[in-house]
C-alpha cells in the first residue's frame, strides 16, 4: 500500500521511544483490518492526523512484525460448492519438521497449528468441493509418520477473522535493521526518502549509512531534482 501524498523530507536521524502501542497505533491497525486498500491519506483524514504520521507509524508496525502484508480475503461460500474443514492429526517419529513443511506446501492448506492433546497438529483445509476434500484427506493419509485422528467439516462460517484483540500499551520488540539484534531502550530511526530504518546503536547507524551510501546518495539527488 502506498501513500497518495508526495513527501519531500531530507535524510534525518532522530530518537524515538520503544514501540509501545498507543491509541493511534490501535486505530491504524483497526482501519487497515476494515479496509487494507485504504491509502495513508484516507486513514489520516479519518483519524484526524497527518499523512506522514500514518506513513511512519505503518512502517514502524511493519518493522515490528505486526503487519506481515496485505492480502485479499476470499469468501469460500461465494464459490458455491466450497468445502472447508479441520483435520486433527498427530506427527510421529523424527521427521516432524519434514512432514510439516510438506503440509505447508499443499495448496489446499489454509492454516497449520501446533496444539496440545492427543493430536499435536491442527490443519485448516479449503477445497473447491467435497470430492476435492476427500482426495486431499486421502493424500494426507499417505504421508508416512502422520496419523489422522479426527476430521471436522465446517458447515457454515459465522465468524472467521485474522489477527487478535488489540489493546493499548502492548510493547513490541523492534529488531535492528543492520545487525538484526533486538533493540533495547530507545532505537535510532534513520530516514532516507520515504523509507525508515531502525538501529540499535550509533555504531550500527554508522555502518548502515556506509553500507547504503550509494543508495542514500541517489535518494538525495532524486529529492533535489
Amino acid at each position: 500500500m502506498k501513500s497518495t501524498a508526495t513527501i519531500y523530507i531530507p535524510i534525518v536521524m532522530m530518537l524515538c521511544m520503544p514501540l509501545t502501542l498507543d491509541k493511534l497505533d490501535i486505530a491504524i491497525l483497526q482501519a487497515l483490518m476494515r479496509d487494507a486498500r485504504a491509502s495513508y491519506r484516507q486513514i489520516a483524514r479519518t483519524l484526524r492526523t497527518t499523512t506522514p504520521t500514518i506513513a511512519y507509524r505503518v512502517e514502524r508496525l511493519k518493522k515490528a512484525g505486526l503487519l506481515k502484508g496485505f492480502i485479499p480475503v476470499l469468501d469460500l461460500e461465494s464459490f458455491g460448492r466450497g468445502a472447508a474443514g479441520l483435520i486433527f492429526a498427530k506427527v510421529k517419529g523424527n521427521t516432524a519438521r519434514e512432514i510439516i513443511e510438506r503440509i505447508l506446501a499443499m495448496q489446499q492448506v489454509r492454516g497449520v497449528f501446533l496444539i496440545s492433546g492427543e493430536s499435536n497438529l491442527l490443519i485448516k483445509v479449503a477445497c473447491k468441493d467435497l470430492v476435492g476434500f476427500q482426495r486431499f484427506e486421502e493424500e494426507l493419509a499417505r504421508i508416512e509418520g502422520l496419523e489422522i485422528n479426527n476430521v471436522i467439516m465446517i458447515i457454515r462460517s459465522l465468524r472467521d477473522e485474522p489477527g487478535f484483540p488489540l489493546e493499548e500499551g502492548v510493547v513490541v520488540e523492534l529488531k535492528c535493521d543492520y545487525c538484526g539484534g533486538p533493540i533495547r531502550g530507545e532505537p535510532l530511526t534513520f530516514r532516507a526518502g520515504g523509507a525508515y530504518a531502525f538501529l540499535c546503536c550509533r555504531s550500527c547507524l554508522q555502518l548502515y549509512r556506509e553500507k547504503y551510501r550509494t543508495r542514500i546518495k541517489k535518494l538525495k539527488q532524486k529529492q533535489t531534482n
